[in-house]
């Protein structure tokens, strides 16, 4: 990892439930730059908690995430999309007055509103999304510079305070992720096109090969595997994204749907130059979107 130790955390205790991919990352890349930061683990299984403690990525481990002492300054909950609000709710009685909470999740329009009223003013939560992942999952995959050179959106709402905002926009920036700041709502309409409906595309093609047989596996090309990586997402993770999101992500495939109709009716037409210039347009969009903003 290149970002720098400090000798200046910006919290003193911090909460991290769920250490997977994620949270032990998270765990990783806090405790490097900020090795007097207590780190404190927090999950259902003591297996999973001790193993995060014995590589060094939290300090202490908890399966009582309401009976955490002292009070957490920063919780950041790091399981899959619909339990943030459960397991934000288990550990408020752990959290300091004024704490800040924020999380990884990959959708935020509902998840922000239930979340704000669970802070209740008691506590404030900004909602965050690292977009780090990986097809990888576990803390086995875990690793301190995942979050080096990537984007995190955080997303405020009209009721956020301003002062959680900037700090949590300043720890993402510590851990060497660009940021960048856009409503719940807007979040969830561009990552359903950016990465919902990508998924849902690398399974689709999962799909439409597995139809031909087993005869069609000789056959597949380091393309193919490079177009359905993602689909070897947890399906678990995915589900809650997919339910979560479903209004933003049902748009965004008829998008697609759209697209792939067209361009469908101009091959059947032998229409060659209408496929060269959908096939050129799609290349030069992706070498635009290469290029750093």
């Amino acid at each position: 990892m290149t970002a720098v130790k400090s000798d200046d955390p910006p919290f003193q205790h911090i909460g991290i439930f769920g250490v997977g991919l994620l949270g032990g990352s998270l765990g990783l890349a806090v405790k490097h730059l900020w090795p007097q930061t207590r780190v404190v683990g927090i999950g259902r299984s003591p297996e999973r908690l001790s193993e995060a403690a014995a590589c060094g990525a939290v300090d202490e481990i908890s399966t009582m995430p309401g009976a955490i002492e002292p009070a957490l300054d920063l919780l950041i909950v790091c399981t899959p999309v619909r339990m943030i609000p459960e397991h934000f709710s288990q550990t408020l009685p752990s959290l300091a007055s004024g704490a800040i909470v924020t999380d990884v999740g990959s959708t935020k329009g509902e998840l922000t509103s239930v979340c704000e009223r669970i802070a209740g003013g008691r506590v404030r939560f900004i909602g965050s999304h690292p977009m780090a992942g990986s097809h990888k999952t576990g803390l086995a995959a875990a690793s301190a510079d995942l979050f080096e050179d990537r984007v995190c959106v955080v997303t405020p709402s009209s009721a956020s305070d301003p002062e959680a905002l900037k700090r949590v926009q300043s720890f993402w920036n510590a851990l060497g992720m660009r940021v960048i700041t856009m409503t719940p709502g807007e979040h969830d309409r561009l990552t359903a096109r950016s990465s919902h409906a990508p998924h849902i595309a690398a399974a689709a093609l999962c799909h439409a090969a597995a139809s031909a047989g087993d005869a069609i596996l000789p056959v597949i090309g380091s393309g193919f595997k490079d177009a359905t990586r993602i689909a070897c997402g947890s399906p678990d993770v995915w589900l809650d994204i997919c339910m979560d999101n479903r209004e933003a992500l049902c748009e965004a495939l008829s998008s697609l749907q759209d697209v792939l109709g067209a361009f469908q009716q101009r091959l059947q037409d032998g229409d060659e130059r209408a496929v060269y210039e959908f096939l050129e347009q799609a290349r030069r969009w992706r070498e635009g979107a290469d290029t750093p903003s």
